[in-house]
């Protein structure tokens, strides 16, 4: 089946900044302490914290996949937007892995 050169390369290229977009978003609701007086109020806000948390930290992943299998599946029509698609999933890649590592080597 032939390669669509016009759709697909850029559906990967936007898959691959929106994975930045849905990390940032993911990496929001994970952290910062709410404050509340009303204990039942702050356990609804923190359960939907981390349901948002796990929602946006699933789009990421699913975002990652779809955006790197599609820049290899559409280098060889178009290989600069394939190859930024694929930057941009390496590059969110390591910096997940480097703040993971450097927050386990500062405890």
């Amino acid at each position: 089946m032939p390669v669509r050169t016009t759709i697909l390369p850029t559906v990967g290229l936007v898959l691959a900044i929106l994975v930045w977009i849905f990390g940032y978003f993911s990496f929001v609701f994970a952290f910062g302490d709410p404050i509340h007086d009303d204990p039942a109020e702050l356990r609804r806000i923190v359960t939907q914290r981390a349901y948002l948390s796990m929602l946006f930290t699933s789009l990421t992943i699913l975002s990652l996949f779809a955006a790197t299998w599609l820049s290899g599946y559409t280098l060889a029509v178009a290989k600069i937007r394939a190859s930024l698609a694929a930057l941009c999933c390496g590059g969110f890649t390591v910096m997940v892995l480097w703040l993971f590592v450097a927050d386990n080597l500062l405890r």
